[in-house]
């Protein structure tokens, strides 16, 4: 992940956390994960965050990232997959959005 972004801060009056509604630590599923912007801000947010992606090289990039990752609390919040979001979702957990 690039370490330089988000340039603005993140917080719950980050447009995509209000466009969500983020009150409490909602699970989140991210079914189409890409490079894990969305994400991160998730879980800087103390949500937790399933990310899928079916791309095997975004996947693998996305894998690679995590494990490089030095912020444990951060890490603990976030859960890649490399699936496709239909075969997943058939016996994924609930979330809440």
């Amino acid at each position: 992940m690039d370490r330089a972004w988000p340039r603005k801060a993140i917080g719950y009056h980050h447009d995509l956390c209000k466009a969500v509604g983020i009150r409490q630590r909602p699970r989140i599923l991210d079914a189409t994960a890409g490079l894990g912007r969305d994400a991160f801000i998730f879980a800087k947010l103390d949500c937790d965050v399933t990310l899928l992606e079916r791309h095997p090289l975004l996947a693998s990039q996305l894998i690679q990232a995590w494990n490089e990752f030095d912020n444990l609390t951060l890490k603990e919040h976030l859960h890649i997959y490399h699936q496709d979001a239909l075969t997943r979702c058939s016996t994924f957990f609930s979330c809440d959005t």
